[in-house]
């Protein structure tokens, strides 16, 4: 995931986001990644929904926990 890290990196700084923003964003697709070893640009919509669903569900996640990881992944899949 080293490229698109860098470019998701690049595009956060140019948004001047905060290091912790940063850090938190890139994690969030860091740990979609590692739940379906697969790289993140490869998912489709419904399992970033389904890992979604699994958050709030089975590891029962806070509300902002979760907020952030959708954040997170909104903004890889977008920007």
């Amino acid at each position: 995931m080293g490229a698109l890290r860098d470019q998701m990196e690049r595009e956060m700084v140019l948004r001047r986001m905060s290091i912790r923003t940063r850090q938190s964003y890139s994690e969030a697709v860091a740990a979609l990644a590692r739940h379906y070893r697969r790289r993140p640009d490869q998912l489709t919509e419904q399992e970033v929904q389904a890992y979604l669903l699994y958050l709030i569900e089975e590891r029962k996640l806070a509300y902002s926990s979760c907020k952030v990881a959708l954040h997170g992944l909104r903004f890889f899949y977008h920007e």
